[in-house]
């Protein structure tokens, strides 16, 4: 498993949580982790005013195919984390990207974020049915999460949170005011 973390974020609360999520993913499984900081973008097909849908590379049959000539021809998102399995990540000529479904994706939205971008990498992400998506906005500690289309009950980062697969998180210090 890698974690990629791509978004910095434009406050300091932001990184916070960005990075506390990250740190603590690496502190649980470290010997299974690296963190891949940069060039690791989320390919989906479509375009963004048209929506689109993520990549499912166990449906394509042609892998060396798709990494030197489709790759190139696909759009990408940047989530803030994403938690991946290692055959999901490509390496080609034009760099890494994520091709598949991430095991969790987690956003963390801001002012700066428009309510179009919200809605589209909700719909993209969606796409995918076994991706945990968690949608924490930087202002609240109860935060949305999904899996595929279906929405889960809310969690709240002022209790230890944990993601499908067990990895447990603990933002109690940002949020215990």
């Amino acid at each position: 498993m890698d974690i990629v973390l791509m978004g910095m974020g434009t406050t300091k609360m932001h990184r916070k949580i960005t990075k506390r999520i990250a740190n603590q993913l690496l502190y649980l499984e470290s010997h299974n982790k690296e963190v891949i900081k940069e060039d690791c973008d989320l390919t989906y097909y479509g375009k963004r005013s048209e929506g689109g849908y993520l990549v499912d590379i166990s449906q394509i049959a042609d892998v060396q195919n798709f990494v030197d000539n489709v790759i190139t021809q696909l759009n990408t998102v940047n989530p803030d984390i994403m938690l991946i399995s290692d055959e999901k990540i490509i390496y080609s000529k034009n760099g890494v990207r994520v091709a598949g479904f991430p095991d969790l994706v987690v956003e963390v939205w801001s002012d700066s974020n428009t309510p179009y971008e919200i809605n589209f990498k909700k719909t993209l992400y969606s796409t995918a049915p076994t991706t945990e998506q968690w949608y924490i906005n930087q202002d609240s500690p109860v935060f949305e999460r999904y899996i595929g289309e279906e929405k889960l009950t809310a969690l709240d980062l002022r209790e230890i949170v944990h993601t499908k697969d067990g990895y447990a998180i603990d933002l109690r210090e940002l949020f215990s005011e």
